[in-house]
């Protein structure tokens, strides 16, 4: 049975650029970094695993958005 496109694969969280794609169960960091909507997955399908990778991960993308900037 095919899905429908109303049908929504991101599943919000309480913590703030974290989602969680309901098919597969992993965890994605969502972080504008210089205006732009950047993903990232941080490989885990636990919840608080996610938590503590969430905020490595934040640093580095705005780090290299900082670099490839200028």
């Amino acid at each position: 049975m095919e899905k429908s496109k109303s049908e929504n694969v991101w599943e919000r969280t309480n913590v703030t650029n974290l989602l969680r794609n309901r098919e597969s169960g992993k965890y994605y960091a969502r972080v504008k970094v210089n205006g732009k909507q950047k993903w990232r997955t941080l490989d885990t399908k636990v919840f608080s695993v996610a938590k503590l990778r969430l905020t490595d991960t934040e640093k580095a993308m705005r780090a290299q958005g900082m670099v490839c900037q200028g």
